[in-house]
């Protein structure tokens, strides 16, 4: 269970595929970015729906007030459906480590065999440190792991260690 929320997986298959090792985002990860827009929109609502009736609104017909509250509840709806979407969105992204490839799930999925991997880096942008694949003439910046202010990944180092050691010990030999 332990593993699961750290954003590892770990499955045996059978001895011809060998160990496959899956990381993704963690469940802070995925929940802390969002929840700005969640917090603020349902405080919004709360407030639109709980404020008394004013002098400005007294004057509104029935539909008019009818046609506010739908609008607010609405607007709360979007907002739970922004979030839900980003949340699943991300839930996939990662990567997944074979004695062969490296399988990354990013928004375009891609399989990378070791044998074109040249280097595996860190780089940071906005304060927030990915993990990166060099191949020969592209680089791909995995979503996950990646760590920073708002996405702390407390075993991010380990994980990116662990990446370039299957990258090592699974590349070519004459690349060596």
């Amino acid at each position: 269970m332990g593993d699961m929320l750290a954003g590892q997986v770990k499955d045996r298959t059978s001895e011809s595929e060998g160990e496959r090792v899956r990381y993704r985002l963690t469940l802070a990860q995925h929940l802390l970015p969002l929840s700005p827009i969640l917090i603020a929109g349902c405080a919004g609502l709360s407030v639109r729906l709980m404020e008394p009736s004013n002098s400005a609104t007294d004057g509104l017909s029935a539909a008019e007030r009818h046609h506010i509250f739908e609008f607010n509840i609405a607007t709360g709806v979007f907002i739970v459906l922004l979030f839900l979407v980003g949340t699943l969105m991300s839930w996939s992204f990662g990567i997944t480590l074979t004695p062969t490839e490296a399988r990354v799930h990013n928004l375009r999925r891609r399989v990378i065999r070791w044998s074109d991997v040249r280097a595996v880096t860190v780089e940071a942008q906005l304060g927030t440190r990915f993990v990166v694949l060099h191949e020969a003439n592209r680089r791909t910046r995995l979503r996950a792991p990646a760590t920073g202010l708002l996405m702390r990944d407390r075993r991010f180092e380990e994980k990116y260690h662990t990446i370039g050691q299957w990258w090592l010990d699974h590349r070519d030999e004459n690349q060596a």
